[in-house]
């Protein structure tokens, strides 16, 4: 068996950790990140790019392709064993230059969306599929789809490893509120099917439409926002004290076919809320939310059916409780950081003993 320890693993990023970060998870103020879990794991690497160039900032921007960051995984390619990519924007096109020069470093993609068309035809184009040893894919829609459309991609390249939240960070606390609603996230969702669900409810209402990743446009700007509701964006220690308090909460989502919205149920679920969510294709398979046995799914762009899931839970207190309880027994019993860790590092160093 190799020595992990000894072996030259990287994680390649597309910019500098702060070292405030790390003191605010050593604190306990802030979850735990799987990169320094790897980086103290492996004794890695963390590789980034020291600036940004003209060229790399255009592409990214028009592209979403972070070449900046795959160079200097690319350079670096003789130092090391195995470099672990955090997302496509890197990933792929450091698959592409580890394809051109037949590098024989081992490369896992950390894949949130990888089957979308243009990067499977940009894959096909530039052969990056032959410089990724593995995509990790973060729910089992995206891992089917990529193998329906990528053909040339073997079985054994790609695995379904789901990425909750850190529950030691995330965890109940508290009396809850009654009667208040809390939703998150941009990406995807559908507000305008939650803000007709909601209409003239007694309940209150927080929407937290923000995101420290997704570029969609906030949807509530564009509608008439009810009395009973309030928009605004929170800090993760706001989010936090939110979700320890809120008495339900509900994520709408488009129909969409990757895991849009998973951060905030595994957070949601962590704190022991009860969760309304959407069935998108992603979520339909019962991979975070059993329906009816630690939270609800909905229909898509159904007002009525989303309605009518909100008043059951905020209605039925022993129903809500039990699904609380039953969500956060879910994630205690391996829909956790701890779990997700255990895997991908089983599947690191499967590449390592080679």
């Amino acid at each position: 068996m190799t020595d992990k320890r000894n072996s030259r693993v990287a994680i390649l990023l597309d910019t500098e950790p702060s070292e405030e970060l790390r003191k605010k998870i050593d604190a306990g103020t802030a979850p735990r990140r799987d990169y320094f879990m790897l980086q103290e794991h492996y004794g890695a690497t963390l590789l980034f790019p020291e600036s940004k160039t003209v060229l790399g900032e255009f592409l990214y921007k028009f592209a979403k392709i972070d070449l900046d960051s795959a160079l200097v995984g690319y350079r670096n390619r003789k130092d090391y064993d195995l470099v672990i990519t955090v997302s496509e924007q890197i990933g792929l096109p450091l698959g592409a230059l580890l394809n051109f020069s037949r590098s024989k470093m081992k490369h896992v993609l950390l894949a949130h969306q990888p089957a979308i068309w243009k990067k499977i035809i940009f894959m096909y184009l530039t052969g990056a599929y032959r410089g990724i040893d593995s995509f990790v894919c973060y729910g089992k829609k995206q891992a089917t789809l990529l193998k329906k459309r990528l053909v040339f991609v073997k079985e054994a390249q790609v695995s379904v490893i789901l990425h909750p939240a850190d529950h030691l960070f995330w965890k109940p606390k508290g009396k809850r509120k009654e009667r208040e609603i809390l939703t998150a996230g941009l990406e995807y969702r559908d507000y305008s099917t939650f803000l007709d669900a909601i209409d003239g409810l007694d309940v209150d209402v927080f929407i937290a439409a923000s995101s420290p990743w997704s570029r969609r446009k906030d949807e509530t700007r564009q509608r008439e926002i009810p009395a009973n509701t309030k928009v605004g964006r929170l800090e993760q220690h706001e989010l936090k004290k939110k979700l320890e308090e809120a008495t339900i909460v509900v994520v709408p989502l488009k129909p969409v076919d990757f895991q849009a919205g998973s951060l905030v149920m595994y957070e949601a679920m962590a704190c022991g809320n009860a969760v309304v969510a959407t069935r998108t294709a992603s979520h339909a398979e019962g991979e975070i939310i059993q329906d009816g046995e630690n939270g609800l799914l909905v229909p898509p762009c159904n007002a009525k059916a989303l309605r009518d899931a909100i008043l059951r839970l905020i209605e039925d207190d022993n129903f809500r409780a039990r699904l609380g309880r039953a969500a956060r027994n879910t994630v205690e019993q391996g829909l956790n950081l701890d779990k997700y860790m255990a895997q991908l590092t089983s599947l690191v160093d499967s590449f390592l003993d080679r």
